[in-house]
């Protein structure tokens, strides 16, 4: 609510695009480029540590109903935190970040941020912290592809969604 305030008061922005939530016609089409664009990757990745023998599969049985609820509580989870996270790292602060110093500097700055972000990650090593450190940049390339934060969520939601909810990684 502060950062609307200030947008709107102080730098005369409108108070939802200047936090990258442009109402256009292209919402939809950018989730769901970001949802099979991210996910896409993820099955790329379990497919290759498949083919590989680096994973196996294993199921666990559930009623219908139990598989409901819980996509549905984890789709509800990964969509708020997906959101929650590209607000805060590519949000306000990142925008007005790019505004003064440039597009390298912010991005290079928040991807750090990104992944420090994530160093107490469950079984967290040097190389997942990497690869966290560097999703931060490609989620700062999808926010400049698109000037809105729907992709990046899109992608985001699905990659961490896909990651855990149905790959178990």
């Amino acid at each position: 609510i502060a950062r609307r305030r200030l947008a709107k008061y102080l730098e005369q922005r409108p108070p939802f695009s200047s936090v990258g939530f442009s109402l256009n016609d292209n919402i939809m089409r950018e989730l769901g480029q970001g949802i099979i664009i991210g996910g896409g990757m993820m099955t790329i990745i379990f497919i290759t540590e498949y083919s590989l023998g680096m994973v196996t599969l294993s199921f666990k049985p559930l009623t219908l109903f139990e598989m409901s609820r819980l996509f549905g509580a984890s789709v509800f989870i990964f969509v708020m935190g997906a959101a929650g996270e590209e607000l805060l790292f590519r949000g306000y602060l990142f925008q007005t970040m790019v505004e003064g110093t440039g597009k390298i500097i912010a991005v290079v700055a928040f991807a750090l941020f990104f992944g420090y972000a994530h160093w107490k990650n469950p079984n967290v090593t040097t190389f997942s912290l990497i690869n966290v450190t560097l999703a931060g940049v490609w989620l700062s390339i999808a926010y400049f592809k698109t000037r809105t934060l729907w992709f990046p969520i899109a992608l985001h939601f699905s990659w961490n969604f896909l990651q855990n909810h149905i790959f178990s990684f």
